[in-house]
This record gives C-alpha cells, sequence and structure tokens, in this order.
C-alpha cells in the first residue's frame, strides 16, 4: 500500500508505530484519534508541509491515506492554505489516473485530506528496483498520465510537481496510473498569496530535475506546458534510470542554458527513434516548441505504438495473459556507451538476476536501517517478501553487511526490529537501492507477510 510522499521526504523520518515521537504534536502521534474517527496507523511520507498517515476510519473500518499539514511551524497560516488549495484542486477533478479524495475539511481549525490508500507501487520504486523500463510499459505510463493530466488542466489547475515518486501503480486488472501530491498545484482562479509567501522563505515550488526553465527561473506566464516537460523528464528517466540535468540548482540551471538534454538513444540504442524524439519535444527549452497540450502529447506518445496498452503488466514486465493480447518485447541488454559532459550520467546497472525464492508484492512504508555501531539512517521499503524486502534509502550497504532493519508491517501495522543481510546494492534516484535477505523473521511475522503477499496477488 503506497501513498504520495509529501514534497521532499526527510531524512529522519519517524516510522516507529509502537513508540511514538514525543517531539510531534499529540494530535499526530500514531494512535491518536484524528477529527473524531480516524485512527493514525503508520507514517507513510513526511516532508516540509504535510505528513501523509495511513489510518483507519473507525466507523466503517476502511483504511485510507490522512494527509495532516505540520503543526509546530512558524508558518502554519501559510501550510494551512496550500493544503486547503490542494483539497480544491483535487475535488475538481474525476479521473481514472489521479487519486480519489474521499474526505475533507477542518479538525479543530486544522485542515486535512483523506485519500485512497493506493495498492501498488510508486514509479520510482519501480525504477528503483529495475533501473530501466520496456519501452511500451513506458509508453503506457505516459499515456495514462498525459490523459490525467490533460483532465487536471481542464480544470484550471497546473500540478508543478509531476515525477515519479509522486506516480503509483496500482496493482489491479488495469495497473491504473495514479498521479498524487497536489501539494503545490497552481489554480488558475486562486487569489491566495500562498506562493508568494512560501518562495519568500526560500521554498522551492517543485523539484528542481523536473522542473522546465520557466518555473526554475520564476518567469511570469508559465503554465500547463511546465507540466509536458516534468512529464517528458519523468519518461526519460523511465527508459534510462537518469534525469537530464541532474544537481544542485545552480547546476541545473547551467546546464540547460548551455545545452539541450542529452538524447535518449545514445544512452540507450533500443529505444525506437520516434519514441525518443516524441519525448524530447516534451524537453524543449523554449515552451512553446513543446507539445501545446497534454492531448497532443498522449496521442503522439500513443501513436509509438500498435500494441494493446491496457494489457501490458508494467510491475511484472509482461503482457497479461487474456485471450488475443499482444505480445511485448523483453527488456533487451544494452551496451551503455561512455557519454562526455556532466549532464549525460550513466544509468544504474539492472540489479542482478537471482532466482526468485519467495513471491514478494509492492508494500511502500518508512524503514530505520542501524548498524552494530549505533548510527542509523533512513529509508523506505519498496517491496516485501517472506525471504526479505528490497530498501531504498540515502546511505550506501555494502553487500554481505548485516544490519537492522525497522519497519512496520504491512496488515497490522505493527513494528518489527530484525536483522538482515544485504545482498546486492547499487545505485538509484533517490537514494541506494538495495536487496535485503531476513535473517530472524519471527513466524507470526512471517505469517503476516504472507498473508499479504496472497491479498495482493504476489509473484
Amino acid at each position: 500500500m503506497v501513498q504520495p510522499p509529501v514534497g521532499k521526504t526527510k531524512t529522519t523520518p519517524e516510522p516507529v508505530a509502537d513508540a511514538p515521537d514525543e517531539s510531534r504534536d499529540p494530535r499526530l502521534r500514531i494512535g491518536a484519534m484524528w477529527a473524531g474517527r480516524y485512527r493514525l496507523r503508520r507514517l507513510l511520507g513526511e516532508g516540509g508541509a504535510a505528513a501523509v498517515f495511513a489510518a483507519e476510519h473507525i466507523h466503517i473500518n476502511r483504511s485510507i491515506a490522512l494527509k495532516l499539514p505540520h503543526l509546530d511551524t512558524d508558518m502554519k497560516e501559510t501550510l494551512f492554505a496550500r493544503l486547503r488549495r490542494e483539497m480544491q484542486a483535487l475535488s475538481r477533478v474525476r479521473h481514472p489516473a489521479i487519486v480519489d479524495v474521499v474526505d475533507g475539511g477542518d479538525a479543530d481549525g486544522v485542515p486535512f485530506i483523506a485519500m485512497d490508500l493506493l495498492e501498488g507501487r510508486t514509479l520510482s520504486g519501480l525504477i528503483a528496483a529495475r533501473g530501466r523500463l520496456e519501452t511500451m510499459e513506458v509508453v503506457k505510463i505516459g499515456v495514462d498520465l498525459a490523459a490525467g493530466l490533460a483532465a487536471v488542466h481542464a480544470a484550471g489547475i497546473v500540478h508543478r510537481d509531476v515525477k515519479p515518486s509522486n506516480v503509483v501503480i496500482t496493482r489491479d486488472l488495469a495497473n491504473q496510473i495514479r498521479l498524487l501530491d497536489f501539494g503545490t498545484a497552481k489554480l488558475a482562479d486562486a487569489k491566495d498569496t500562498v506562493d508568494t509567501k512560501l518562495t519568500q522563505n526560500g521554498a522551492i515550488l517543485g523539484t528542481p530535475e523536473y522542473m522546465a526553465p520557466e518555473s526554475i527561473l520564476s518567469l511570469p506566464g508559465a503554465d500547463h506546458r511546465a507540466d509536458v516537460y516534468a512529464l517528458g523528464v519523468t519518461l526519460y528517466e523511465c527508459l534510462t534510470g537518469a534525469v537530464p540535468y541532474d544537481g544542485p540548482i545552480g547546476q541545473i540551471l547551467m546546464k540547460l542554458s548551455a545545452s539541450d538534454a542529452p538524447p535518449i538513444t545514445t544512452a540507450r540504442a533500443d529505444v525506437p527513434k520516434q519514441l525518443a524524439e516524441v519525448i524530447h519535444k516534451s524537453l524543449r527549452r523554449d515552451a512553446t516548441e513543446r507539445w501545446a497540450t497534454m492531448g497532443q502529447f498522449a496521442s503522439a506518445l500513443a501513436e509509438c505504438t500498435d500494441q494493446r496498452l491496457s494489457t501490458i503488466d508494467i510491475l511484472h514486465g509482461a503482457a497479461r495473459d487474456r485471450p488475443g493480447a499482444p505480445s511485448v518485447r523483453q527488456p533487451m541488454s544494452v551496451a551503455i556507451p561512455q557519454v562526455a559532459g556532466p549532464a549525460a550520467a550513466a544509468p544504474p546497472a539492472a540489479a542482478p538476476e537471482t532466482r526468485r525464492v519467495h513471491a514478494r508484492a509492492p508494500y511502500v512504508t518508512l524503514c530505520r536501517l542501524a548498524r552494530e555501531k549505533g548510527n542509523a539512517t533512513d529509508g523506505r521499503v519498496e517491496d516485501v517478501s517472506e525471504g526479505g524486502v528490497l530498501l531504498v534509502a540515502n546511505e550506501a550497504c555494502s553487500t554481505g553487511e548485516v544490519i537492522r532493519l525497522r519497519f512496520a508491517l504491512p496488515i497490522s501495522g505493527k513494528v518489527i526490529d530484525i536483522s538482515a543481510k544485504a545482498q546486492w546494492s547499487r545505485a538509484s534516484r533517490g537514494g541506494r537501492a538495495t536487496g535485503f535477505q531476513f535473517i530472524d523473521l519471527t513466524d507470526v511475522a512471517r505469517a503476516e507477510i504472507r498473508q499479504y503477499i496472497g491479498l495482493m496477488g504476489g509473484s
């Protein structure tokens, strides 16, 4: 089960469900009741503006994702206004590619948004696990997201933070693509001064690697074509494992001003020329040279294939076994040439191919890693099995290293503390992806994970 990260995730989130952080406002501690009907179960993600919790509606026994603003900040009024604006944006759009809001309002003067608690995995987690995606998978992702963003734009909204970590691929028959986190969205008819207050305090409304030049420079007239650019960067990363421009915001601006995005086909030779050209058009530095609308972008992407995109199982990298389903090319092994220049970073290597002993399923939750010397770091679990987890963290783990992992189980939310051994590790955007094997998993925890895998149809 996954839900949106909120802005950039803090480096020290609190994933401990059975030992609440005493520094947190009592209203936002695990186990607390919110609005008289939601019990907070575990923390899913946290950023500078808000936190997202898995919660239970106690009256109807339904699990939801509850987004709550931080209460211990001197920018409380601004952040409250921002969350209320996000609530307005989400209430205006109903589309299969956009997360559904099930409730919202104010509790004791504090705004909140209750959303579907999605079952699946983030696109960023999928890229971390596989390095690069199949071209037809990327076309499906692009077409679905472009269609959803077309509905967003038709409602007078610009998302302004389209990126892989804000996209979830649901684990259902359709592998639905769902766009999340409208925390930085711009409403055409908004009369508030939220953006002005945030930028005056040094906040960047978006993620620099995915921001169009006009957005980074805060140029007047920046519009929906900034989302076209961000979607292009997202698809570029899906294909190559890297973004066109990386580094601090100053370096990104220098690279943007000096050259166009490095060619996709230089980094990955098996990408069809037509698909590469469609994506590169979305990355033009001049907004007038990009696709004018998301509808045009979606149509151009769809023309890159004669496959039935609805049959593609992105989470497994194959076409679904249905009568009349077309075949989908399996991922090719491609030699990556060395490319001169700092902007053309080589994609990460794929995870080692090993025989899978245990069925696994997507599961995103925060996790704490502790070493023998006592130093700890935080990351996120991306999938789970009886044998271990795929974990993404900022800190590297050496192959063969044994550490302690602390994370919430997928059904009960009970926190376990377990030894695990790193089987492989490689660089990925957003941190270091590592495959861990459990050493001392208890029978109770194993049974819960097995039950979750069964419910999710793990493979």
